[in-house]
């Protein structure tokens, strides 16, 4: 009877360990599908994070982060070689308003707003932007010519001499014709062709130089 008791137990024994076996197996089961579950979500979350929302600003900025990021390497190729490597353009991925900041390479990298430039200062980092956007927009639309209204005005003579150079090398390299549209002297000497507008009285002006030919009108 001792010995029917004990098989009895081992019987016993032997049931609950192998249901323990099956819970264990499972468990391992359900912790592997888990953890696969957890790397899924983590991406959509992730992905979430960059494109979600509800009325879509997340997407939006996203798309307009990227977009930003090619027109500023555009645009700092221009801007380093028009200060010598000073000023670079960045734009920090944490900034809602997605405006750029500009890093001073000759002041220990500090970043110093747009809005802190004085106006020879804006006028480069605006006409690197400018430069930069042809640049982007050119991939699959072919443009030509660029004009540019004013603003030399605020720079010194040798910034304004840079300026010129650089608009000089964009025509020769890439072809494009450039027109500026200026009242400073030192560009009017610089820049061979020009179109001159002036004013002769009545809310009249006459309009002189290459291409434009005098129609006389008869009475």
């Amino acid at each position: 009877n001792i010995i029917e008791e004990k098989n009895k137990q081992i019987i016993d024994f032997s049931a609950k360990l192998k249901t323990d076996n099956d819970m264990k197996a499972k468990y391992e089961s359900n912790r592997i599908e888990l953890e696969k579950q957890k790397n899924i979500f983590e991406k959509w979350n992730r992905l979430n994070s960059w494109v979600g929302g509800a009325n879509g600003e997340n997407f939006k900025r996203y798309a307009q982060l990227i977009t930003l990021n090619r027109l500023l390497k555009e645009a700092n190729a221009k801007l380093q070689k028009m200060t010598s490597g000073r000023y670079e353009l960045i734009c920090k991925s944490d900034d809602n308003k997605l405006l750029p900041v500009t890093i001073d390479h000759y002041q220990g990298d500090t970043e110093r707003p747009v809005s802190n430039f004085s106006g020879g200062e804006t006028f480069m980092v605006s006409l690197a932007l400018a430069l930069g956007l042809s640049r982007m927009t050119s991939g699959k639309l072919r443009i030509d010519s660029l004009f540019l209204d004013e603003g030399f005005g605020t720079l010194d003579s040798q910034s304004l001499d840079i300026a010129i150079n650089t608009l000089a090398d964009l025509h020769q390299r890439e072809g494009k014709l450039i027109g500026v549209i200026s009242h400073i002297e030192q560009m009017k000497s610089q820049i061979p062709t020009h179109i001159e507008i002036k004013k002769i009285g009545g809310g009249r002006s006459v309009i002189s130089g290459a291409g434009v030919s005098l129609k006389t009108e008869k009475s």
